[in-house]
């Protein structure tokens, strides 16, 4: 996901990863669930699979940084 553009701690998200900014103290006070994040990465990573399935070209944009 990081190479289709989704942020690093979006992609900790969603996997439940524990490190980086969910790690020590930052994981007690952040407790922010980033849903729409979460989404837009899942389907960006779904039509990306699609198209190695279906062997299609991908029509995958990457997000830019602000959105991700």
């Amino acid at each position: 996901m990081n190479e289709l553009g989704v942020a690093p701690h979006v992609v900790e998200e969603i996997l439940n990863h524990k490190s980086g900014h969910k790690a020590g103290i930052g994981g007690v006070y952040n407790l922010a669930k980033r849903m729409p994040e979460r989404r837009m990465a899942l389907d960006l990573w779904a039509n990306h699979v699609l198209s190695v399935v279906e062997q299609r070209p991908s029509s995958i944009v990457a997000l830019d940084a602000k959105r991700a």
